[in-house]
């Protein structure tokens, strides 16, 4: 079972510490887990990251991402071959119950090999879908009407029980869920969840009125700490509902007597910036804030548990999986089983043009960012590489905040770490394919899974 919590903060959760303890079920999960410390994301939104969850592939490589000009992203194409694939030619049973119906969407090809995709969204987004902007629809239901336009986890929870219900007994499957609460798209909560940690919606006016975003991203103006309260107390509540959910779904496994000896990952796909380096939201830079993410893995019999302090990727849990029962990897995967990890640890983002962030400052935004971390003379370095100008280097030792950009006294390092950026970015060729799996491709794939063993 792999569990993401879609733009869940690693701060945010509190197995990982942070002045509440929002997620009680999540800590006691987290008992039997192996706990990773220094987990990254290979981007920071949602479709590059799951593309490369799903594929074990970084965003140059699965094609899931923006392109130059393009209004919307590219669907992860059909000449990738995913988990759910290679698990369906394994006999699994396979489904999959995701909340952010938006990005996720089989629209976006992330259906590829599942035999089961749950991707409805609640009956007023379906109302209201193709009569209103987006950002209006956004704006509108969720803030003025306050109505929620993604599922909550009440409901993904009890699609998930009734798919495993219908499972053939004895018969291995793969389940990936997805929670949408610490995204957008929430505005309310059952009681007593909704005024958790002092939240008042009351209040928002109040606090937001001196608020102007486009100041803060021209780095003229600051969010201010009640500003920064406000949204901490508003994501935490409802990781304290998706918490209760966590909880329940872990009871009907024990119920089922599935527990024990499942796999159970949880982790987020990217994080999301709250004032931080003067920007907003997520789908805008490498920082912390946003690739940093939090990650638990449990094994079956929780054979393996604690904490670890190895480096590891979102593109590492699907070699994981395939190493743990005895699969064969893809030649084109990129990550490595946990134990096995020496590739380098890159995320990306590329340019978008014509999302807000751009609109309200486009010099700064308009760009492609890299990001490779690693120990350079003995030091913890993260470099961010931009397609226009401000490159930044971090010691994040010394400044785990990234706030001290030293490339100007530690050019040469900074130049090391490029190099190697250069040299991964050369090591591999983007995969080909259409956005529609045509009968050619189904040939491709099948001739694929035989060479690996996964059918005969």
């Amino acid at each position: 079972i792999w569990i993401v919590m879609d733009t869940a903060r690693r701060d945010h959760v509190s197995v990982y510490g942070g002045e509440r303890d929002a997620m009680p079920n999540l800590r006691k999960f987290s008992q039997e887990a192996l706990v990773f410390d220094r987990a990254i994301s290979t981007a920071p939104w949602t479709i590059p990251s799951h593309a490369s969850m799903f594929t074990g592939m970084y965003s140059s490589k699965h094609g899931a991402t923006y392109k130059p000009g393009a209004l919307v992203a590219q669907p992860l194409v059909s000449g990738n071959l995913t988990l759910a694939e290679i698990l369906t030619a394994k006999g699994y049973q396979t489904g999959a119950v995701v909340s952010n119906y938006g990005g996720l969407s089989r629209i976006n090809g992330f259906a590829q090999g599942f035999q089961y995709y749950f991707d409805s969204p609640p009956f007023v987004n379906r109302l209201f879908w193709g009569k209103l902007l987006q950002s209006f629809k956004v704006e509108f239901l969720v803030y003025k009407l306050w109505v929620n336009v993604v599922r909550l986890a009440s409901d993904i929870n009890e699609t998930v029980f009734g798919w495993l219900d219908g499972c053939t007994p004895n018969q291995p499957f793969f389940l990936f869920i997805n929670y949408m609460e610490a995204h957008n798209g929430i505005a309310y909560l059952p009681d007593p969840y909704d005024s958790m940690y002092g939240f008042d919606r009351e209040r928002r006016r109040e606090v937001f009125r001196d608020l102007k975003p486009k100041e803060v991203v021209h780095f003229r103006d600051n969010v201010s700490m009640a500003q920064h309260a406000f949204w901490t107390a508003s994501v935490q509540r409802k990781l304290r509902y998706l918490d209760v959910h966590l909880g329940q779904l872990f009871d009907q496994l024990k119920a089922m007597n599935l527990f024990d000896d499942t796999m159970i990952i949880i982790n987020a796909d990217h994080g999301e910036l709250f004032g931080e380096h003067h920007s907003f939201g997520h789908q805008t830079d490498l920082y912390k804030e946003l690739i940093h993410i939090p990650m638990l893995v449990k094994y079956p019999e929780a054979e393996k548990t604690g904490r670890s302090n190895r480096l590891v990727q979102t593109v590492d849990i699907m070699p994981e999986i395939l190493s743990y029962i005895g699969l064969n990897i893809p030649n084109d995967v990129q990550g490595q089983p946990f134990k096995e990890i020496d590739h380098d640890i890159v995320a990306e983002i590329f340019e978008y043009k014509y999302g807000l962030k751009s609109q309200r400052n486009p010099k700064r935004y308009n760009r492609d960012l890299k990001t490779i971390i690693s120990t350079v003379d003995g030091d913890s370095l993260k470099h961010i590489w931009s397609s226009t100008q401000g490159s930044e280097l971090f010691n994040l030792e010394t400044d785990p905040k990234e706030l001290n950009n030293i490339i100007v006294e530690r050019q040469s390092q900074a130049d090391t770490m490029l190099t190697r950026l250069q040299r991964w970015q050369n090591s591999f060729s983007p995969i080909q394919g259409t956005d529609q799996t045509s009968l050619k491709d189904r040939e491709e794939l099948e001739k694929r899974l035989r060479s690996l063993g996964y059918i005969k």
